[in-house]
């Protein structure tokens, strides 16, 4: 029955991976019922890319945040994708990972590995010449993706990552980790976007606001992708706008 189970957990796998329109997403959710949803849990996040901060000088309870988004990452046995520096609350997040024997990948671009403290052991770094690539890696690496806070390298991969769930590029979940509401002007943003019709409502389902780390897994350990109409309005003439 474990086995049964594993080979079915794999099989959805590479079928959510693989989703680019609605219609393998609806054939996504009849399968999952037709092969026991209980069974599953629908946990198949084996590996999570963090976005956050690389500065030293944010104030100690932001490091408090990483340090613990580090231990329930070793309680829940995934691995760490993350940025590759050692500084700021990218070097906590995966010094904690490490010390308690968890897997951390690191990706960071050739530029920026020429100027930033490395870690002593990453069981994995990637090097990547820009840092365009170094997003696609941390995008195909990972079941799941989580922003702590962070500056505007943190809010361009967040904001990039909610994008391409909103073009159906990908159907993983997106946790924006609001600690000490870091986060408060861009989630009100956000509410303007969609009171003034720049985003339709529905996209609230993008992502999802957790207060504290362990919000942030129960959240993932309990997710299932949400079905979403076309991003395009159409007009009274019949034509579609964005």
């Amino acid at each position: 029955m474990l086995e049964q189970r594993r080979s079915n957990l794999e099989h959805c796998k590479n079928m959510r991976n693989n989703f680019h329109n609605v219609n393998k997403l609806t054939l996504f959710v009849k399968y999952i019922r037709i092969i026991n949803w209980d069974a599953l849990h629908f946990n198949m996040v084996e590996s999570i890319t963090i976005f956050c901060s690389s500065s030293d000088a944010i104030d100690e309870k932001y490091f408090k945040v990483a340090e613990k988004m580090g231990k329930l990452i070793i309680k829940e046995k995934i691995n760490l994708v993350y940025g590759g520096s050692a500084v700021g609350l990218m070097g906590r997040l995966a010094k904690t990972v490490l010390e308690h024997g968890g897997h951390v990948i690191g990706v960071i671009p050739k530029k920026i590995s020429q100027r930033v403290p490395h870690l002593e052991h990453y069981h994995e770094l990637i090097v990547t010449d820009t840092m365009r690539e170094r997003k696609a890696v941390m995008e195909s690496r990972a079941d799941a993706f989580v922003a702590l806070p962070g500056g505007f390298g943190t809010l361009e991969e967040l904001i990039e990552i909610i994008t391409l769930k909103q073009l159906q590029y990908h159907h993983k979940p997106v946790v924006i980790l609001n600690s000490f509401g870091c986060f408060n002007h861009l989630l009100d943003h956000f509410e303007f976007l969609f009171q003034n019709s720049f985003a339709k409502s529905q996209y609230r389902a993008l992502y999802h606001v957790a207060e504290t780390p362990e919000a942030v897994f129960d959240y993932l350990n309990q997710y299932f992708p949400t079905e979403f109409e076309s991003k395009w309005y159409l007009t009274k003439d019949g034509f579609e706008s964005s």
